[in-house]
C-alpha cells in the first residue's frame, strides 16, 4: 500500500509540474501572439503608406509629361568602353562595350552581341 501511495504522490507531482510547464509556456505564447499583432499591424501601416506614396508617385509622373506627348526619343549618340587587354593577350580578345540608341552590344574583335543575348549564353 506504501509504494502505490508513494507512486501515486509521485504521479501528482508530475502532473503538477506539468500543468506549471503548460502555464508558463501559455503566458510565453500569448506574449509572442501580441508583439506578432502589433508586428503585423505596422507592416499593415507601412505597406498602407507604401502604397499611397506609390500612387502619389505616379500621378505625380503623368502631370510631368502630356498625355498626348511620345516618349523622348535617345539621343542619336553612342559611347564605346574598351578596356585594355590583360598583358601578354592579343588584343582581339579584349571585349569593348557599346551603348547606342539600340541598346547595350558586347564585341569580342569582329563579332558583335546584343549585351541581354550575351548575358544569357554560358
Amino acid at each position: 500500500m506504501d509504494v502505490q501511495h508513494d507512486r501515486l504522490e509521485a504521479q501528482v507531482q508530475e502532473f503538477h509540474n506539468t500543468v506549471t510547464a503548460i502555464s508558463g509556456r501559455q503566458d510565453e505564447v500569448q506574449t509572442n501572439i501580441s508583439e506578432m499583432l502589433k508586428t503585423l499591424a505596422t507592416i499593415s501601416e507601412n505597406q498602407a503608406q507604401n502604397s499611397s506614396f506609390q500612387r502619389m508617385v505616379m500621378e505625380e509622373f503623368r502631370a510631368l509629361r502630356p498625355q498626348n506627348s511620345p516618349p523622348p526619343r535617345p539621343e542619336q549618340q553612342s559611347f564605346t568602353i574598351s578596356p585594355q587587354p590583360p598583358l601578354g593577350s592579343s588584343p582581339s580578345y579584349a571585349p569593348a562595350w557599346s551603348i547606342s540608341p539600340v541598346g547595350p552590344t558586347v564585341s569580342y574583335g569582329a563579332q558583335k552581341w546584343p549585351l541581354v543575348a550575351s548575358m544569357l549564353q554560358p
